[in-house]
């Protein structure tokens, strides 16, 4: 009685030759193989001996193995690229942020420069006769004798106004009120 179907368990036991278990073995490699490389051609009846199963997985597993491998220096150079072009980031960051720090720096350096000239200048209009004083402030741009004139004391400017045409003056008493920008 080798062989018996159990129906209580619904499965059929049976001992099996080592032949048979090859041949099973065989097939559901094949199958495997078929399933997972579907582009592979079939195996031919020479083809279906274990060492040339073997022999193919063997070389399939090579071939994976490289692919493998080459994708793991290629994210290893990634991440190097990656590691670099942060580090580039940064160094960018670090100059553009000490570019701004001079350039700040600079232009109020500047200002301070332009502000001690026009404070200069201030003082020598006011030094000046009133009338002088208004025939030459007529003559400058209307920015730079803005700038003056806030700068030169209420009764001086006065004065100074006073001996503009009253176009000029009533111009420059508008804009002299405004805040500058």
């Amino acid at each position: 009685m080798k062989d018996r179907i159990d129906i209580k368990a619904g499965l059929e036991t049976q001992s099996r030759k080592p032949h048979e278990i090859r041949t099973i073995f065989i097939s559901i490699t094949a199958f495997v193989l078929f399933i997972l490389f579907p582009s592979t051609q079939a195996l031919s009846a020479e083809d279906e001996n274990p060492g040339s199963i073997i022999k193919a997985l063997g070389e399939r597993e090579a071939i994976i193995d490289q692919r493998e491998a080459r994708l793991k220096e290629r994210e290893g150079r990634l991440h190097l690229l990656e590691e670099e072009i942060r580090a580039m980031i940064k160094k960018h960051t670090t100059l553009k942020e000490e570019y701004d720090q001079r350039e700040a720096l600079r232009l109020s350096e500047r200002q301070q420069e332009e502000e001690k000239r026009l404070a200069r200048l201030a003082k020598i209009f006011q030094s000046m006769p009133p009338k002088e004083a208004a025939n030459r402030l007529s003559k400058l741009k209307e920015q730079t004798a803005l700038a003056l004139l806030r700068r030169i004391k209420e009764k001086d400017v006065a004065k100074i106004l006073s001996n503009l045409s009253p176009t000029q003056a009533a111009k420059y008493s508008e804009k002299f009120i405004k805040v500058p920008k």
